[in-house]
């Protein structure tokens, strides 16, 4: 089909018309050879009075069930994702909180705050390190 792509320059290229029959006969081995490589076999289906054929394939094909994750899986785990993202940010949003109030209680500087603000970061899951 791209032989044109393969040859020199001036060289006359040899165009080979294709007739309806091996057209056809093209296509239909062509659609054999991919329905072999399928483990579940679509339903087929012929239309007598048109003479439309139709396939009536699986949700998902092999090689989508290798590149993809499987339907639904992905929803579960970008909810789970969004929820811990959530959680951290209340507890940091907390965290802040409770400093300010102990460095006003406690009349200690903001150092002694953060450092309590630390520990309920990590507490609620998140990782948090103090400035220096």
């Amino acid at each position: 089909m791209f032989n044109f792509l393969f040859r020199r320059r001036g060289e006359t290229v040899e165009v080979k018309t294709e007739t309806q029959r091996e057209a056809i006969e093209r296509t239909m081995t062509e659609l054999n050879a991919l329905l072999d490589k399928e483990p579940v076999m679509p339903t087929i289906t012929l239309d007598p009075n048109t003479g439309e054929i139709s396939l009536t394939l699986p949700e998902q094909l092999s090689d989508e069930a290798l590149a993809l994750p499987a339907p639904g899986a992905a929803d579960g785990t970008t909810e789970a994702a969004e929820g811990a993202v959530e959680k951290v940010a209340e507890a940091a949003e907390d965290a802040g909180e409770v400093a300010k109030d102990a460095a006003k209680e406690s009349g200690k500087s903001a150092e002694a705050g953060l450092e309590k603000a630390v520990e309920e970061i990590k507490d609620a899951g998140g990782s948090a390190t103090k400035p220096s």
